[in-house]
């Protein structure tokens, strides 16, 4: 609450507030999946192992994957999975809505790799082409386009 109280309006907070690890005394930092520090407790694993079933059940039927602004701070949470996915099963298909990274990822030798529209013919089978669908435009202009395929 004193951290509340004290944030200026520029919204930094007084270091001494900042709050210090109890073990080595270095300042806390926010559970996020950036290094190898990252927390995955009790709930974590309950949601993960409930995401993996939701997600196997539906590979069993056509699953249409919408991506909305993903770009590569986390990658490995939905990028490469949806990527991987749409890669593996006949059944799967990505959209891709990013103005910035629309690329296809494709995995070699454990390491991913950025491959654009225009070469996916030269690192995929072709029906992948058909079954990834990337939109760089604005929302309005992506939902002028979407119109053509579903009556909105």
């Amino acid at each position: 609450m004193e951290m509340m109280e004290k944030t200026d309006e520029n919204l930094k907070i007084p270091s001494e507030l900042v709050p210090k690890c109890p073990v080595c005394g270095e300042e806390m930092d926010l559970n996020l999946r950036k290094d190898s520090f990252f927390v995955e407790g009790d709930e974590w694993h309950e949601q993960n192992k409930n995401y993996i079933d939701f997600r196997q059940k539906a590979l069993n039927g056509k699953l249409l994957l919408l991506e909305f602004g993903i770009g590569f701070n986390t990658p490995i949470i939905i990028r490469f999975p949806f990527d991987d996915l749409v890669k593996s099963y006949d059944n799967v298909n990505l959209v891709r809505f990013n103005r910035s990274h629309t690329e296809l990822t494709v995995k070699h030798n454990g390491n991913y790799y950025l491959v654009p529209e225009d070469e996916l013919d030269k690192y995929v089978s072709p029906d992948i082409k058909e079954r990834y669908v990337p939109f760089k435009e604005s929302i309005d202009e992506t939902l002028k386009k979407i119109k053509y395929f579903v009556k909105i």
